[in-house]
């Protein structure tokens, strides 16, 4: 099930350093991540050029990458950072598409 991006509840924070024009948002997906499956994921969508600068860490729960002139980084609880937007509106679109990209990861449960 897709979430309307009005849906995402996104926290603006400081400035980010390399371009204080834009900002640093933190939300939640409401649900967990496996990670194994995310990671698999986003190396296919490396190999594609949709992202680069890939890194993920099942064992940390954690994976970065950069798209859409942004850094992404998500956790297996569902948190999300998206670096460099530049408002709330933007961080919810880019939500919304990375939602899309992601959704066969998602889990009620932790995987370890």
């Amino acid at each position: 099930m897709s979430v309307e991006t009005s849906d995402y509840s996104v926290d603006l924070t400081q400035p980010c350093v390399d371009d204080p024009s834009k900002y640093i948002a933190q939300s939640r997906f409401g649900k967990n991540i496996s990670m194994d499956i995310l990671c698999q994921i986003l190396q296919q969508y490396l190999n594609s050029g949709s992202i680069s600068q890939l890194s993920c860490s099942e064992k940390l729960g954690v994976a970065r990458f950069d798209f859409m002139d942004k850094t992404i980084i998500l956790y297996k609880s569902g948190k999300i950072d998206i670096r460099r937007t530049s408002g709330v509106e933007d961080a919810r679109n880019t939500m919304k598409n990375v939602e899309d990209m992601i959704s066969g990861s998602f889990s009620d449960t932790f995987s370890d």
